[in-house]
């Protein structure tokens, strides 16, 4: 993570912070007097990310607030890899906190609003939470006189705080199952009692539940074919009323189409009388016929025969196309017959699962509203045998005469409704008996399913009591052996952290003591010794004059912070320095500012608070505070 730029406003001391452009790369100095707002700078980055800062905790947040107002906010840009984020984070008075995180120039569509959801987006982003932020990339000015060696953030880096949490649950655990070992031997014959009184036969639940699914089929078909057979019914009255409409339409077309035809050979014939056969006896008496009874008739009208010829012509092709449409109109409506006399064949048959004559056994608690079959049928205390039956007095099946009308389409609907209503009757007595059935087995399932999950439920019991006393002594030896192998874990990753890190601040150490201190010891329990090339003995810090404490404290927490790097987030970072220099003079600080741009490939910005640096310190950005002004830089308000 990489700081782009910082606006703040009634933040600590400055009613107005302002910085942009920060270098990405390189050396930003920080300087002033003490008390003129240097450290502010580093709590305001602290609780843009993290609503809090070192100083101050979650229960005095409000604390932030400039003196004299009622609410303060932070806007906070940094890159992570080639992304740009922002963070915008407010407080006031009343304790109303609010924090939004958000792509860089895309402040209305934030990845994440509200305090918990913001830091769980930064945890995965950045890698780190507070705790480890404090202990690496962020030295405040108390801490470096007072390093934590075995704060919870470090022990966190080195993975043996979980460890450590784990141990104390575990041992808490142990006391808990050897308090808990019951006698539970007369529990579990108890429990065998009730099972035995159950008497579950194997295999009854599975032989109701076929049945049911062919009652259950058995009643989908007689469903579809009520259903078939209403609606061919309702289509066959829809259709006879039609039909003998289209036959009396098709009946007079047919007669006008024989009429036209006779027209057609009539003007026709006389046509090739007058205009082919002119002196023939047959064209002379029809001539006579036309003077006779056709008063307007006149040899003029001879050449209007073939106009005459030509229309009736027409006229019988339009009206015989009619008649044919008409033909297949009625053929078409005839097809309903068709569909009904094949659905009255079809209730005829058969329905498997009701033909069925095997007995249902009821038990006698399950049973409701169904009687028994006779008062001769034995039954006992504990179930009630019902057998299927269906009437014998069906009617008798549709005479094939009957069935070949209804094809025809001849019978009316009130002649056929007599004809269906015995079929009508005969299915609906199926439905009937096939929904009886159906709640009858749905009454017998139901009642094994219960007597088996009472069954299940014994058992289980039985088998869970009989596993508590072993499970018991077999849980307090897994949590001793886990003890141990944690105790071990804890160990090897102490000293692996241990050497990780002594590897990392002994290659700084050199540089910042001048080569007096070359290596570090760091103990397991994260005690920090140096090794002294004048004594060549290892030191305690109480041990090193304050100004080396705070160079070897520098080198632990470069080390720290490469560590979280290489563990962690990877990727270009931060660090912030606060008062490092403290007791340096100025020889150690020139060259530990010269030595800081190079230490790492990795940690890329560096920001150091001092009260003045060298003039010959190279730096990449100068910050510099003042008592004097609340805003920063002085001219921006």
């Amino acid at each position: 993570m990489i700081i782009t730029h910082i606006t703040a406003d009634n933040l600590l001391k400055y009613r107005h912070l302002e910085l942009g452009d920060l270098p990405r790369q390189g050396v930003i100095t920080i300087s002033g007097q003490n008390e003129s707002g240097k450290s502010s700078i580093g709590e305001t980055v602290c609780f843009a990310l993290f609503g809090r800062t070192f100083s101050i905790g979650d229960d005095d947040i409000t604390r932030v607030i400039r003196w004299g107002e009622t609410r303060c906010s932070v806007r906070l840009g940094f890159a992570v890899a080639d992304k740009e984020y922002e963070i915008a984070r407010f407080l006031d008075s009343e304790g109303n906190h609010g924090v939004r995180l958000y792509h860089a120039g895309e402040k209305d569509r934030p990845i994440a609003r509200g305090i918990n959801t913001v830091s769980e987006a930064l945890d995965e982003l950045l890698g780190y939470q507070f705790e480890e932020f404090v202990e690496s990339f962020y030295l405040a000015q108390r801490e470096i006189t007072t390093p934590h060696p075995h704060s919870h953030a470090i022990k966190t880096m080195a993975g043996i705080s979980a460890l450590e949490r784990v141990a104390e649950e575990l041992a808490l655990d142990i006391e808990n199952e050897k308090r808990k070992i019951p006698d539970t031997t007369e529990q579990i014959e108890m429990v065998e009692v009730d099972v035995n009184a159950l008497a579950i036969e194997p295999g009854h639940l599975e032989d109701l539940q076929t049945r049911h699914e062919s009652i259950s089929q058995a009643g989908d078909a007689l469903r579809e074919r009520d259903e078939s057979l209403n609606k061919a019914t309702n289509d066959y009255y829809s259709a006879l009323p039609r039909i003998s409409s289209v036959k009396t339409r098709k009946r007079f077309t047919s007669f006008l189409a024989f009429i036209s035809v006779l027209c057609a050979l009539a003007a026709g014939g006389a046509w090739y009388l007058f205009n082919k056969i002119p002196d023939s006896t047959y064209t002379a008496q029809l001539s006579g016929l036309l003077e006779q009874y056709v008063p307007i008739w006149h040899e003029k009208y001879i050449s209007q025969l073939e106009l005459g010829f030509a229309v009736s012509a027409g006229t019988f092709l339009v009206f015989w196309l009619i008649s044919l449409i008409m033909g297949r109109k009625v053929s078409g409506l005839k097809k309903n017959g068709d569909a009904l006399a094949d659905q009255l064949l079809a209730v005829q048959e058969p329905i498997p699962g009701l033909a069925d004559d095997q007995p249902i056994e009821i038990p006698a608690e399950a049973e409701t509203d169904t009687e028994p079959a006779s008062d001769n049928e034995d039954t006992d205390d504990d179930e009630i045998i019902i057998e299927p039956t269906i009437d014998d007095n069906e009617p008798p099946a549709i005479e094939t005469a009957d069935l070949l009308a209804i094809r025809r389409c001849k019978r009316d609907a009130d002649s056929t409704k007599a004809l269906l209503s015995g079929t009508q009757q005969q299915l609906q007595n199926r439905m009937t008996l096939q929904h009886h059935l159906q709640e009858m087995l749905e009454s017998s399932i139901s009642h094994e399913q219960d007597r088996l999950s009472k069954m299940d439920a014994l058992t289980g019991v039985i088998d869970n009591l009989k596993a508590r006393l072993d499970e018991y002594k077999r849980r307090i030896q897994l949590r001793e052996m886990a003890d141990e192998l944690i105790n071990s874990a804890a160990r090897h990753l102490s000293q692996r952290f241990n050497k990780d890190l002594r590897e990392l601040a002994s290659s700084t150490l050199p540089l910042f003591t001048e080569g007096r201190y070359e290596h570090l010891h760091i103990d397991s329990d994260l005690n920090v010794r140096a090794f002294s090339n004048l004594k060549r003995d290892f030191m305690d810090l109480d041990e090193i004059s304050s100004g080396t404490q705070r160079q070897i404290m520098l080198a632990v927490r470069l080390a720290l912070s490469q560590e979280l790097v290489n563990t962690t987030i990877g990727g270009n970072q931060f660090i912030f320095l606060d008062e490092p220099f403290a007791f340096f003079d100025q020889t150690r600080t020139r060259n530990a500012m010269a030595i800081l741009p190079k230490l790492s490939d990795e940690i890329r910005q560096i920001w150091v608070i001092a009260q003045e640096f060298p003039e010959d310190t190279e730096y990449d950005r100068a910050i510099i505070c003042s008592r004097e002004y609340d805003n920063l830089p002085p001219d921006t308000m």
